[in-house]
């Protein structure tokens, strides 16, 4: 009875996770969900049974007047700002948007946040191998720590951190790789690609913010998981570039492709260049040095605790992802962007 008048706001819930909660949510016979976002998107995506409302991440008062007219006992906050060099967009975004969120939480009563964090905030460019949430320092990550220490009596929170998010929906690491796909990039490899890295399915992310929410509702776990940071993954560690050969296959790629691995240490030479080059005469390039180190780092998260304390059980393998079913519509979709001068927009969730 608790769960069918539970009501839900969605922050961002048009974009990648976001958008995918609201379906899940919808699913499972939800009757009262909002979504909260910049704009309203057209109207032939406008979900049957959701409200829609407008406003700035950063706009408290506007917060609060949502949460309050929503009634929202549960609120999502999936907001991030566009991936690009803009360090003020990003602050902007995942600070002062993140507590304006938590004081609207606080002053319009809503009992429970989860916010939508990423497994970026405890990376610093060495090796993490099955690494479990009490065993990283966190460098800098104000919005989530904000959220963290938010938890009290009044409003319980928790945070979610999902590690290289794909599934329908995914317009930026899927299409990097349609891009190198069709440019004949993919015929180079940086590093050896042995380096083992973890996924995760954008259906099971949205499920693991279910079950925190509700595990923040529920009376005998919630001082468990309140205050609480969570891996999110697959929960098996691949090589590196197993994912993006199962993506060029299924592009048209054969399965013996030919391709010639440039050494790490080549690369890095050619990104300092690259770096310096435009620099100088400006511009953007993809070849970074941060690209390289996070192409051939070892990197992948232990979700046990989220198995354990959430009961989250990843339910999507990577020959059972997205693609082979939904991604080849969507790669025809964005190529027709292409050919009409389309640009895909960027990924707000």
């Amino acid at each position: 009875m608790e769960q069918q008048e539970t009501r839900y706001l969605v922050l961002g819930g048009n974009g990648f996770v976001g958008s995918h909660i609201v379906q899940r949510l919808l699913s499972r016979g939800e009757r009262h969900i909002a979504i909260y976002s910049r704009s309203k998107p057209p109207a032939r995506k406008l979900v049957e049974g959701v409200e829609y409302y407008t406003g700035d991440i950063t706009n408290k008062e506007r917060l609060v007047e949502v949460m309050l007219e929503s009634r929202a006992r549960v609120v999502f906050h999936t907001v991030s700002p566009p991936h690009n060099d803009d360090e003020h967009m990003y602050y902007k975004v995942n600070v002062e948007g993140t507590q304006a969120v938590i004081h609207a939480c606080e002053e319009a009563g809503v009992p429970v946040l989860i916010y939508t964090s990423s497994s970026g905030v405890v990376w610093s460019g060495q090796p993490i191998s099955g690494a479990r949430e009490d065993e990283i320092e966190i460098p800098e990550a104000i919005g989530e720590q904000a959220v963290l220490k938010a938890n009290g009596e009044k409003l319980r929170t928790a945070a979610l951190r999902p590690h290289a998010v794909v599934g329908p929906g995914d317009q930026q690491a899927i299409w990097r790789l349609v891009e190198n796909y069709t440019s004949g990039q993919y015929h180079f490899q940086i590093g050896d690609g042995k380096n083992l890295f973890s996924t995760v399915s954008v259906r099971d992310v949205a499920e693991a913010h279910l079950l925190a929410a509700s595990a923040l509702l529920d009376r005998t776990r919630r001082d468990t998981v309140g205050g609480q940071a969570f891996f999110i993954t697959d929960g098996v560690p691949i090589p590196f570039y197993h994912y993006p050969h199962l993506v060029w296959w299924e592009l048209g790629a054969p399965r013996d492709f030919w391709r010639i691995a440039l050494p790490r240490w080549f690369c890095f030479v050619l990104a300092v260049f690259a770096e310096r080059w435009h620099g100088m005469v400006g511009g953007h390039t993809v070849l970074t040095r941060f690209i390289i180190t996070t192409v051939t780092m070892e990197q992948w998260y232990s979700c046990e605790k989220a198995e354990r304390l959430l009961g989250y059980k990843p339910s999507v393998t990577l020959e059972e992802a997205w693609w082979k079913k939904e991604g080849a519509q969507e790669h025809a979709a964005h190529r027709r962007n292409e050919e009409t001068a389309l640009p895909c927009p960027p990924r707000i969730h």
